[in-house]
């Protein structure tokens, strides 16, 4: 997977990547990687949303994939879903309740919907840290 960084051209790279599930569908970072290129590069919401979640079929708790989905409806102003995400990776990961305060891309979810921001966090806070 870390060549799959030096193909620039992105339809080259999302090609090949979807080979690589039709061969070895067991190859779930291909998921998140499709992820990315749609999201960062071709800005594509429905795909990138779709690759992420076909990640956590084979993951369900996956942090990582949960935070970043979370992120991405947050750069979509899907405030809604990037709330019910959130609480679902803050059930899974209570005590990274923090790092999602203070991370900048939280800010317009903070904005938008403070009160529900607020009762998201709720659910990280009244577990003790470890």
């Amino acid at each position: 997977m870390q060549y799959m960084h030096a193909i620039q051209d992105t339809e080259q790279k999302i090609r090949l990547l979807k080979e690589i599930i039709k061969l070895d569908a067991s190859m779930y970072n291909v998921y998140n990687t499709l992820a990315y290129e749609y999201w960062y590069i071709k800005r594509d919401l429905d795909q990138a949303e779709q690759y992420f979640k076909e990640y956590l079929q084979h993951h369900p708790n996956n942090y990582q994939t949960l935070s970043d989905l979370v992120f991405l409806y947050i750069d979509y102003k899907e405030w809604r879903l990037a709330l019910k995400i959130l609480k679902e990776t803050l059930s899974v990961r209570p005590e990274t309740w923090k790092d999602f305060d203070r991370d900048p891309r939280i800010e317009p979810l903070r904005e938008e919907k403070p009160n529900e921001y607020e009762d998201a966090l709720n659910i990280g806070r009244m577990h003790p840290s470890e």
